[in-house]
């Protein structure tokens, strides 16, 4: 009767780990989800960059002030990702309470969202003006 209740508990305790984990580990999924939609992105606002760089040197100067403008939007979605990728961390939300894992996947899902609302705007932004 002792090692039935012993491996019960154990049982129990194993269970209650994996439902932590799989539940931190679906979360930490759909973060990496976004993250994989928008780095092929990175590339796309380099070729815009060098477009409309290019294109600054062969326009007039109050068009050429719009495209300044469009090149630093640009910049600022690549330092968005970029900032966002140096600071997140797997291995985290790995030391963290369930409760506090699973606050920084949710604080991380919400910033890589804004940093693929950024990269769209601005790249919507750079195909319309070449």
């Amino acid at each position: 009767m002792k090692y039935l209740l012993f491996f019960t508990g154990v049982f129990f305790l194993f269970a209650g780990c994996e439902r932590k984990t799989s539940s931190l580990d679906a979360l930490y999924k759909e973060v990496m989800v976004v993250h994989d939609e928008v780095m092929p992105w990175m590339s796309d606002i380099m070729r815009y960059k060098k477009q409309i760089r290019e294109k600054v040197d062969s326009t007039a100067d109050g068009e050429a002030t719009e495209l300044k403008a469009l090149m630093n939007q640009l910049d600022a979605a690549d330092k968005a990702m970029m900032d966002w990728m140096r600071n997140f961390s797997r291995n985290d939300y790995k030391v963290m309470s369930e409760e506090e894992a699973s606050a920084y996947l949710q604080d991380q899902k919400q910033k890589i969202e804004e940093v693929r609302k950024t990269m769209r705007e601005a790249l919507d932004k750079a195909k319309k003006a070449i």
